[in-house]
């Protein structure tokens, strides 16, 4: 063992590195292999050895392989919600997560980790292939749809209906922000540009004229569903 081995086997920042890059090799190698040769019969002893090591390790870093699969999913959703919290108060609920997700898409896609474009594009084709995944990776999704719902409500804890605005808000920002994941994947080439694209000309059609008060809807508008998010006519 050589003293720079030595050293940098001690350093923390040069572990962390090495994980990272062990996890992302995975996450490739299990992408490609899964769109060339179908998920379902993918083995993780493939994915392993196209990256040249060992079952045992894979399952350090994925418990299965869903999780190579959904891990940008839950990374960029975290992102969405921690986005959230940092948008001033008195935003409209709408144009709060729209600039949420804005932040998290730019901030991850724009970079090499799980949710870079690229991996986040592939992640899309092969969930459109296996509906079975795609399935599972609603079930998934609804804890971030929770936790949005929680974000939300916090913005106007005021309002008598807050918990039917919180949680209509966020199911009309989520079914809006996997269309435009949808529409971008099938429409490539893959960029961040058309990603951001695809979901401000999404959330256009969801959120427009959607304004500041939020307070409770008038009887005028009791049979107007836009109401119910707070948007004006």
């Amino acid at each position: 063992m050589t003293v720079r081995t030595q050293r940098h086997r001690g350093v923390p920042g040069v572990r962390a590195y090495k994980k990272r890059r062990t996890r992302l090799a995975l996450i490739d190698a299990a992408l490609d292999l899964f769109l060339e040769h179908g998920y379902e019969t993918t083995t993780v002893d493939a994915v392993a050895a196209a990256v040249g090591v060992s079952q045992r390790t894979f399952f350090r870093y994925f418990p299965n392989k869903d999780e190579v699969v959904l891990t940008p999913f839950g990374e960029l959703g975290a992102a969405i919600t921690e986005a959230l919290r940092a948008r001033p108060a008195q935003e409209p609920p709408l144009a709060a997560l729209h600039a949420a997700a804005r932040t998290a898409l730019t901030a991850h896609c724009g970079t090499g980790g799980p949710a870079s474009v690229e991996r986040f594009a592939k992640v899309q084709w092969v969930l459109r292939d296996n509906p079975a995944l795609a399935a599972r990776q609603l079930f998934r999704a609804a804890g971030v749809d929770r936790a949005l719902v929680a974000g939300v409500l916090d913005r106007r804890a005021e309002d008598p209906e807050a918990p039917l605005r919180a949680e209509l808000t966020a199911r009309v920002f989520a079914a809006a922000f996997r269309v435009a994941l949808q529409t971008w994947a099938d429409r490539p080439p893959a960029t961040l540009e058309g990603l951001l694209s695809d979901l401000d000309r999404t959330m256009a059609l969801v959120a427009v004229r959607e304004p500041s008060d939020q307070g409770t809807a008038s009887a005028s508008g009791a049979g107007d569903p836009r109401a119910i998010t707070g948007e004006s006519p």
